[in-house]
């Protein structure tokens, strides 16, 4: 990614960024990758939501407590714990449908799932990494980095801004919460406590900025240097 010039919206896009890509990580089976994030995720919640008061203590876990905790309650082994961390689980109704589009909404980006992980696609964990990879491609298409990307759907800012909204509301945002709100219930590990907390917050709040956005990407989009200050 072309780092120089970046505006103040580049800086705030590529924060996002970062934060639905460690968040994609807690969510995801614990292992290395994890453990080397740990760190930057708490200095990153620390700084976005002092107010959460979340400690460096309770986000600082061993690998083997949290792959425990993860099989008890993401996978189902202890019945009690589970805390279903699908979309689809969570709208019974039309699940099928819901996979599907969150499928669609991937390969319209040139984007599939990761055989070896084996899971399905309405995982909290590609749902969030989904949208890390939106906040990416949208300060890339900002700077001119993409070009013209084969199979990898409109790209420009405005595009990446659209699709974000789209896909909050139409998916995370409706689920989310009440996902979060169980697994504060169901989990005895602090880690994910925290996590719930601070994941049901960044998807309200993100949605709020992005809902504010529009005006200045259509500026970055007609090739408009910078834009103003709130």
């Amino acid at each position: 990614m072309v780092q120089e010039n970046l505006t103040p919206m580049d800086t705030v896009n590529i924060v996002r960024s970062r934060m639905y890509y460690l968040l994609s990580l807690a969510f995801s089976y614990p292992g290395e990758n994890l453990l080397s994030t740990q760190d930057e995720l708490y200095e990153l919640v620390a700084v976005l939501y002092p107010n959460l008061a979340v400690s460096r203590k309770d986000m600082l876990v061993e690998l083997d407590k949290m792959e425990a905790e993860y099989i008890n309650v993401f996978d189902g082994h202890e019945q009690k714990k589970y805390c279903k961390p699908y979309e689809g689980q969570w709208q019974e109704a039309d699940r099928a449908m819901r996979q599907w589009e969150v499928k669609k909404f991937y390969r319209f980006f040139g984007l599939g799932l990761n055989r070896a992980i084996n899971e399905m696609p309405d995982h909290i964990m590609y749902e969030l990494e989904f949208m890390h990879y939106l906040c990416y491609r949208m300060v890339e298409s900002a700077s001119g980095a993409l070009g013209k990307v084969k199979g990898a759907g409109p790209n420009q800012p405005r595009h990446y801004l659209q699709a974000q909204k789209d896909f909050l509301e139409r998916h995370l945002l409706a689920w989310v919460d009440d996902f979060c709100r169980l697994l504060q219930e169901k989990t005895t590990l602090p880690f994910y406590v925290q996590l719930a907390r601070v994941t049901a917050q960044f998807i309200v709040d993100d949605m709020e900025w992005l809902q504010t956005q529009g005006e200045e990407v259509s500026k970055q989009a007609s090739g408009l240097n910078g834009y103003a200050n709130e």
